[in-house]
């Protein structure tokens, strides 16, 4: 079975390789990039090194967590947003690491966000 980020990636034709999309705005060159990490996040902030080199701005930012139940993978999309507010997640990214945020929820054995797999348009200073 193909799961979502299989597909989404297949759009963007992304690799965890920093790319040149193609794409310009307002001529200057933007990339694309993967960043993935395969470890466990914890609630409170999470720093994932996202490996870009002089980086300008985020353009885009595509971002899944995965949560296993029974040993089927639930995908939990960044930024997600819900009436219990302990479960809410968010990112933020500076010069050297993309930032997952997690509300106190995130705890448990159905709860823990196993992985991350993000896809990244960006401008380079």
């Amino acid at each position: 079975m193909t799961y979502f980020p299989d597909q989404f990636l297949l759009e963007y034709d992304a690799t965890t390789t920093e790319t040149l999309s193609g794409r310009e705005i307002n001529g200057v060159a933007t990339y694309i990039k993967v960043v993935k990490q395969t470890s466990s996040l914890s609630t409170g902030s999470n720093a994932i090194a996202h490996g870009i080199s002089v980086l300008d701005q985020i353009l885009r930012a595509n971002i899944m967590c995965v949560r296993p139940i029974s040993g089927v993978p639930e995908w939990v999309p960044v930024p997600f947003h819900t009436t219990t507010t302990s479960f809410a997640t968010a990112s933020d990214f500076d010069a050297t690491n993309m930032n997952i945020i997690l509300g106190t929820g995130w705890t448990g054995t159905n709860n823990i966000l196993t992985s991350v797999i993000a896809i990244l348009e960006y401008t380079k200073v």
